[in-house]
């Protein structure tokens, strides 16, 4: 193996391969936001904000198998595409700055939880009786949710 290439000195490329390993890749939201393309294989696991990012739009796409990454990579770095592949990474970008902001992290956070708990409700409506209000009250002191009640 050669030496490691710090994360952001991937940005001296035009194109970024992000490949998942054992689960789903933690630098593709963070590549999203260099100045380099990102070409992602088809992931088996993804990261909870992935619905939101459209395949041409925000980076390009390689099915799972790569039998397509050799003419991604090399649409990716010919300059005969290099109008359409900066507009996918200005796409990119802008979805960057509008995501990683810790407003947004709070709102994507309590939206997920709040998915979480509605999925508990249906599998068991009883599922709070099991929780005692004395452990409600030690949670919510530990972390104070500004949208979090005590009840």
């Amino acid at each position: 193996m050669g030496d490691r290439i710090r994360m952001y000195d991937f940005q001296k490329y035009r194109a970024i391969v992000d490949v998942d390993g054992n689960s789903w890749s933690m630098r593709f939201g963070l590549l999203l936001c260099f100045s380099s393309v990102v070409i992602k294989v088809q992931p088996q696991h993804v990261d909870y904000f992935y619905p939101e990012l459209v395949p041409w739009v925000h980076f390009i796409p390689v099915q799972a198998d790569l039998s397509d990454l050799i003419r991604q990579v090399e649409y990716a770095v010919s300059d005969e595409h290099q109008e359409s592949v900066q507009q996918i990474i200005r796409n990119a970008n802008a979805w960057c700055r509008r995501k990683h902001r810790l407003e947004t992290l709070y709102d994507d956070m309590l939206s997920i939880w709040n998915e979480y708990l509605i999925m508990l409700d249906h599998v068991d409506p009883g599922w709070q009786m099991h929780w005692s209000k004395s452990d409600k009250e030690e949670w919510l002191a530990k972390y104070p949710f500004k949208t979090a009640t005590a009840s």
